[in-house]
């Protein structure tokens, strides 16, 4: 039997994972999508266990399992075409994160462990329970020797199978090139006999690693990682034998090519950090003109960030193209949903597209099969020629691919731009009755099983905009044209208010500074609080001045705080210092606390999370002594350790600033132009760097942000945070921005009255766009009328839920007149908003009263522990004031 499987998956208790990845929606996606063996991953929590064991039993003792029988039926049912039928397993697999100090480095590196019982698999779990927190999320993490770990897995089940998990990545990794090793043996010393495959990870594929010869022993595994059930099978194995724990584990021991036959791969190069590059020059290398740069950046002569093809490269010992004897076949896929999304220029998560999918498995095959070996004429006839085409074109490698780097991801695209949309020639070969015509393409064959190179097009260097400039002031108001062309003394202080433009100021003001004052691109620095906010930003800055860039040397640096601190440590340090995330500091500071003040953790990081953001030290914490303690230890393990995490990026760059005279130096020369967004959540900390990088005079410091909006006190940003600047800089010039483009009218006079009702005076922005449609305020005596009120405008304007109500005859029945035409929404465009967690919980009982379908955000559901399907019957505020929809609703003003 040849078989599908997919190891390395999460649950729903792992963190940043879709609600729907339990044992009954992974089955369902596993049959939809043609995989037969399918990981549980997380078997370390015991809440997922637990689960486990109540929505699965053993397979007639062929050390896997299956769903049980009741469950199984419910999905099936659930199930067309040949999903319907379909052989779905389950092999009991977790990823565990070993953070440790070893050969002088700290080393983060991931493992996958496969276990053949839930007995085996508990009993592992318990003794990690001895080590380190393994309930705080599905993969945990533990201060663990991976030697050690896998001397215990071994002890615990001689037959378990101990994967090395993407083991390419960067940061988590055997072979990381920012916290890995060089060998196999000096990750896993006497033990490394025991390992008989690896996982190459989603930025490698095969060809990549048969350059090692050091790994020819091992079987190279590919599995998705998935964190929710849609990405099952993006990376999977191909077995051909029993499907049985002896079955799979015989094939990977054994890596016979009759066995192990091979694996489906993603494409390597839309990993983020696939090629070598500088994000913030916009330069993107293979690592042969790498090699021949000395590793450092083109433009502006730093070291480059490495990726996961120059890490191979940097091991490898055979050249590119190396066929070994122990090579197996491999194909390249690009998942069908995506395929479908860009064949209808529509998103993967749309209705549109799921429905296309739906229809094209339900009639043809699995998602696999589609993509794999289901005839084009047939594909053509049922979704379309462009369908068809695409699909060739995948099956062909005939793609184009920009691979990722420096932390951007990659893009694979099936069509050029504007070729989708040719409406003629060879995207459209097939009649939709017909098989393809003289002089047009045949259909390509299904791939047989050898390996497959495919012939992908691949954007090798950086890549700059060559957009003519535009003119910075044609699209500006006169406020914001005032604050872009400002050109005193002191520094720039703009009080902008939601929807006055302030990206759009912003990016104008860089383009200002390149053209009008000729500033040197490498003494621009622009820095905002979040990723996605620096990428809009960056998006902005080189549509507008990529022609002014070309042939300069450097770069504006556009990203947000912890990046400018992580690249300005890297630099002075010569190396990027290695980052903690969130869950590893915790864990790490559940080790500080006394004895029994596990428990308390969060709350002491957020402790010294506040006290970091007002430049306190343990020494000049005056908070309580137990947190000073523990912050105390903490700080000492770290060092210990040689981590940083986010709190100590900030305040290390400040503490490195006012002692290297030369840093400073070479720092203020990179951020002579310093543009900071958001400014009104800065904290005292980041005020204190913003001081030292725009040093005494400030003058070429500009900032813009709301103080109304100044909301984070809580993590210590500083609600004066403009009037300091003032004082500190006495020649700054504080302006305005009037004019409001996002909000209409009435969105807006609300919003300033409610401000001005809570003790805060505000002038409002004089908004220009949107309508005059009035607020509706329902004043309801209790919760529960409140959510009864809103379910029934809800129903109203989905032009009711029931015959009954559709035709005016319910309690939610249409009203007259002008208000009838409002009555047009699904329920996927409504969205309610509720001020706390807490009230939702009456607004969701409400919904399942009258039998509405919905789906609680931010909050955990009162029936959580019950399926409940569709959306939420929501409306939309947002797109009330963005998009001229009409805004109904229950508004509870207290």
């Amino acid at each position: 039997m040849l078989y599908v499987a997919d190891l390395h998956i999460h649950s729903h208790f792992s963190i940043a994972t879709s609600g729907e990845s339990d044992p009954v929606h992974l089955f369902e996606a596993a049959a939809r999508k043609g995989i037969q063996l399918v990981g549980t991953g997380d078997f370390t929590h015991p809440g997922w266990r637990e689960e486990l064991a109540q929505s699965l039993e053993p397979d007639d003792g062929s050390g896997l399992l299956r769903l049980k029988p009741e469950l199984e039926h419910q999905v099936r049912r659930r199930l067309s075409g040949p999903a319907a039928g379909a052989t779905v397993r389950f092999i009991l697999s977790s990823e565990i994160s070993s953070i440790y100090k070893k050969g002088g480095r700290a080393r983060k590196v991931h493992n996958v462990i496969l276990m053949p019982s839930l007995e085996a698999a508990t009993r592992l779990s318990d003794r990690l329970e001895r080590i380190g927190n393994i309930r705080s999320d599905g993969r945990p993490i533990l201060g663990l020797d991976c030697r050690d770990l896998l001397e215990m897995s071994l002890a615990t089940e001689p037959d378990c199978c101990f994967i090395p998990a993407h083991i390419w990545t960067p940061h988590f990794s055997v072979f990381g090139s920012k916290s890995g090793f060089d060998r196999m043996e000096d990750c896993y010393g006497d033990l490394t006999g025991a390992i008989y495959a690896v996982e190459t990870g989603l930025s490698s594929d095969p060809p990549m690693n048969w350059r090692l010869s050091a790994l020819d022993r091992f079987a190279l595994v590919s599995n998705s990682d998935a964190h929710s059930p849609d990405k099952l099978a993006r990376e999977a194995n191909l077995i051909d034998g029993e499907l049985s724990w002896q079955g799979l584990t015989g094939a990977l021991r054994s890596r016979d090519p009759q066995r192990f036959v091979g694996t489906l791969e993603f494409h390597p190069e839309e990993g983020k950090y696939h090629y070598d590059g500088h994000r913030s020059c916009g330069v993107r290398l293979h690592p042969d003109e790498v090699a021949a740069l000395g590793g450092r950046c083109p433009v502006c002569g730093g070291k480059l960030t490495g990726g996961v093809y120059g890490r191979v490269v940097e091991l490898a010992d055979r050249p590119d193209g190396a066929h070994p004897a122990a090579a197996r076949e491999f194909e390249h896929l690009v998942p069908l949903r995506e395929i479908l999304a860009e064949v209808l220029d529509s998103g993967p998560a749309t209705k549109k597209t799921q429905a296309l999918l739906e229809r094209v498995t339900s009639s043809l095959g699995t998602e696999l099969e589609v993509l794999r070996h289901t005839p084009l004429e047939d594909i053509a006839r049922l979704a379309g020629p462009l369908a068809a085409e695409a699909v060739r074109r995948t099956r062909a490698g005939e793609l184009s691919v920009d691979p990722g780097y420096d932390g951007e991801f990659g893009t694979v695209r099936i069509f050029a731009p504007g070729e989708r949309d040719s409406g003629a020639g060879q995207m459209f070969f097939f009649a939709a009755e017909s098989a393809p015509q003289a002089g047009e393409p045949s259909p390509a064959p299904a791939p047989s099983r050898t390996a497959i190179k495919t012939p992908r097009t691949v954007q090798p260097v950086a890549e700059t905009a060559t957009a003519a400039p535009q003119d910075p002031l044609a699209a500006l108001d006169p406020a914001q044209r005032e604050a872009v062309v400002y050109d005193g003394d002191g520094p720039v202080a703009v009080a902008a208010g939601p929807g006055t433009g302030k990206t759009r100021c912003l990016a104008a003001r860089v383009l200002h500074l390149l053209r009008e004052r000729a500033a040197a691109p490498g003494s621009i620095t622009a820095i905002t609080f979040t990723n996605r906010a620096a990428e809009e930003m960056k998006s902005r800055i080189e549509n507008q001045a990529g022609a002014l860039l070309e042939g300069r040397a450097g770069r504006p640096f556009v990203g947000t705080f912890h990046a400018w601190c992580l690249d300005c440590l890297g630099h002075a340090m010569g190396h990027t210092p290695v980052l903690l995330d969130e869950n590893e500091r915790l864990q790490l500071l559940r080790e500080c606390l006394e004895p029994g003040g596990g428990a308390r953790q969060r709350q002491v990081s957020e402790a010294i999370s506040l006290a970091a953001a007002r430049l306190e030290s343990p020494d000049s914490y005056r908070g309580p002594e137990a947190v000073r303690a523990a912050w105390t230890a903490y700080r000492a393990l770290c060092e210990r350790l040689g981590v940083l995490d986010f709190d100590s990026l900030i305040t290390e760059t400040v503490r490195l600033l006012s002692h290297d005279p030369d840093t400073l130096a070479a720092a203020r020369a990179g951020a002579g132009n310093l543009l900071v967004d958001e400014f009104q959540d800065v904290n005292p900390a980041q005020y204190e760097l913003v001081r030292w990088l725009a040093g005494p005079g400030g003058a070429g410091l500009f900032v813009i942000g709301d103080p109304n909006q100044s909301i984070y006190a809580f993590r210590g940003a500083a609600p004066d945070i403009f009037e300091r600047l003032s004082a500190d800089y006495p020649a700054a010039k504080v302006m305005n921005l009037t004019t409001g483009y996002r909000c209409s009218p009435v969105v807006t006079r609300a919003s300033a009255a409610l401000i001005a009702a809570g003790g805060s005076p505000w002038r409002a922005p004089q908004a220009v766009c949107g309508p005059e449609t009035p607020l509706q305020q329902m004043r309801c005596p209790s919760e529960t009328a409140e959510a009864i009120a809103v379910v029934r405008e809800v129903t109203r304007l989905a032009g009711g839920a029931s015959m009954l109500e559709a035709h005016g005859q319910g309690r939610a029945g249409r009203r007259s007149g002008a208000e009838e035409d409002d009555c047009d929404y699904s329920f996927g465009d409504m969205l309610v908003v509720a001020r706390t967690g807490a009230l939702l919980e009456e607004l969701e009982r409400a919904f399942v009263v009258e039998g509405l379908p919905c789906r609680v955000r931010a909050s955990r559901s009162f029936l959580a522990d019950r399926e409940v399907q569709g959306l939420l019957a929501l409306l939309r505020l947002a797109a009330a004031a963005q998009d001229n929809l009409h805004f109904r609703g229950a508004l509870r003003l207290a």
